[in-house]
């Protein structure tokens, strides 16, 4: 199965709509498609180094 790639810029849309309280995680999870470690991950790392280039 292809993986589908996701850029950094929307990552950090998917993260930033989770942080602001907009979608909970069960939601984004449904939404996005993506698996619950997966955004735990990135909202994680977003929390320890916040945006990077």
């Amino acid at each position: 199965m292809p993986e589908n790639k996701i850029s950094a810029t929307e990552k950090l849309a998917i993260v930033q709509e989770i942080e602001s309280s907009r979608i909970g995680l069960k939601s984004a999870v449904s939404k996005f498609k993506l698996s619950k470690n997966t955004l735990v991950k990135w909202r994680h790392l977003y929390r320890l180094y916040g945006v990077l280039s």
